[in-house]
């Protein structure tokens, strides 16, 4: 919890005291992935506050793991475990933290050059997965799009754009990023989105 909200003295003093910084959440997620998601983050301008705690948790031994290793921008780490097949492109939203895969952490770290390598290791710019823990079969997709247009990283937005992403693709309980283009006022995103097929 300390380290997904960010609370580098809470994080400091749970680890000089004994914590654990690899036992897993939901037998699952590390405190550093946690952190990487920015699913406890207040604001968008968390990202150096995210890399002193990841320092604090690496320092004590956390082990990297994918959102954490895409968050620090570590290339090699990434190439490394997807020629081994242990890094993949989900296909189920149980896969996420906090609602992010790894292209929209990328997005939501400002890691353009990350971002590209996941688009060349073939991962799917629409984060397109099935909703995990429904009756019925819903899917959600856009997700790194929106996270461009919640960032204001339009860049970012271009190279997603380019590479066959959804304008109109609609997050699960979120909407379209064209919606949150619209819903933020920023008229050059929605300019952007609109002029490779986005409407309301």
């Amino acid at each position: 919890a300390a380290a997904c909200v960010l609370d580098e003295r809470g994080t400091a003093w749970l680890l000089d005291h004994g914590a654990d910084p690899n036992r897993l959440a939901d037998d699952r997620w590390s405190p550093l992935d946690v952190a990487a998601s920015g699913a406890g983050w207040e604001d968008t301008g968390s990202p150096a506050r995210f890399k002193r705690v990841a320092r604090r948790l690496l320092s004590h031994g956390a082990e990297l793991g994918a959102m954490a290793a895409v968050a620090l921008g570590d290339a090699a780490w990434i190439r490394a475990r997807v020629a081994q097949g242990t890094v993949a492109p989900p296909t189920s939203s149980d896969a996420f933290v906090g609602g992010r895969g790894l292209l929209s952490v990328a997005v939501w770290h400002n890691q353009p050059d990350m971002l590209a390598l996941l688009l060349d290791l073939g991962f799917d710019p629409n984060e397109r997965v099935r909703v995990a823990g429904t009756d019925e079969i819903t899917y959600s997709a856009g997700g790194p799009l929106y996270c461009c247009v919640t960032g204001r990283h339009r860049h970012m937005a271009e190279m997603l754009l380019a590479a066959g992403a959804d304008p109109n693709a609609n997050v699960h309980t979120a909407g379209s990023a064209l919606f949150r283009a619209y819903w933020m006022k920023e008229r050059g995103l929605v300019e952007l989105l609109e002029a490779h097929g986005g409407f309301l």
